[in-house]
């Protein structure tokens, strides 16, 4: 009976370590440690699932300052979660910026440069928008001029 009852729990194990989330784990007694320790382990990674598709649902419907929860999880999986969070920081925080500016720029304020540092693609997106500034500020420039000339 022990090792029929091993064998079942190498199963679950199996079927968890590819991802099958749907296992039921029978304990066995108030001492199956074993048992229990893999429901709380399965629990855990479901809530975990839910939490991150519940991040992607949001993303996608452009709640971008929409975050998991790391305080409901313990240990990697709460670091986990923390890395999805600090994921999505870095990626709205300069898109942010971005619209910001671009939405100052439709209103006709041509801002200051975007000064704040970025790495790869998001030192792009600066320096596009920068580019962008410097090119209506010269127009901006090349217009009051013509106009003062023609006062003249």
């Amino acid at each position: 009976m022990l090792i029929s009852n091993l064998e079942g729990t190498v199963r679950l194990a199996e079927k968890v370590a590819r991802g099958d989330l749907s296992v039921e784990v029978n304990i066995l007694s108030e001492k199956d440690t074993l048992g229990k320790s893999l429901t709380l382990m399965v629990n855990t990674i479901k809530n975990i699932v839910k939490d991150i598709n519940m991040l992607t649902d949001a993303v996608q419907e452009g709640r971008l300052d929409t975050r998991g929860k790391p305080d409901k999880f313990r240990g990697e999986y709460a670091r986990i979660v923390k890395g999805v969070n600090d994921t999505l920081d870095a990626v709205v925080g300069p898109l942010k910026v971005t619209a910001g500016y671009v939405d100052r720029i439709s209103k006709g304020n041509i801002p200051e440069k975007i000064t704040d540092e970025y790495k790869g693609d998001f030192n792009e997106f600066r320096n596009n928008i920068n580019t962008m500034i410097e090119n209506l500020s010269q127009f901006a420039f090349d217009q009051n001029c013509g106009k003062s000339r023609q006062t003249l």
